[in-house]
């Protein structure tokens, strides 16, 4: 069978071997409750800890003394670290770390960070 069929071989399983038949078939119909009953620890953790938890790792990167306050590294943390703050409603804070983020995309004429920051920032004045 020509390699251009993969799709035909998803609607079709009965081109399949029998294994690869049980497999096609299996996954076809899935059981996504068990799936998420078996994850609920991590995603339960992630809905109320994730946040804090990554405003702790983007403060503790954003402190490290060999990144540039210039760079690309540090702009890219700044503007996660406003965008975290966007979400969590502390406009000050976010606009903040946004404006240290496009100071340093622009030294570095990162111009796809510049656009991104300056959407977030259109966010913050709606």
């Amino acid at each position: 069978m020509p390699s251009g069929d993969c799709a035909q071989l998803v609607e079709d399983p009965s081109l399949l071997t029998p294994a690869g038949r049980s497999v096609a078939l299996r996954n076809r119909q899935g059981d996504p409750l068990r799936v998420i009953l078996r994850n609920l620890g991590t995603i339960l953790g992630a809905q109320l800890f994730g946040r804090q938890r990554v405003l702790a790792l983007l403060e503790k990167a954003s402190s490290y003394e060999q990144l540039s306050e210039r760079g690309t590294i540090r702009a890219r943390i700044q503007m996660d670290l406003g965008q975290l703050y966007k979400i969590k409603k502390r406009p000050d804070l976010a606009r903040e770390h946004l404006t240290r983020a496009r100071a340093a995309a622009e030294i570095q004429n990162a111009a796809a960070m510049m656009n991104k920051i300056d959407a977030i920032m259109a966010g913050l004045r709606a």
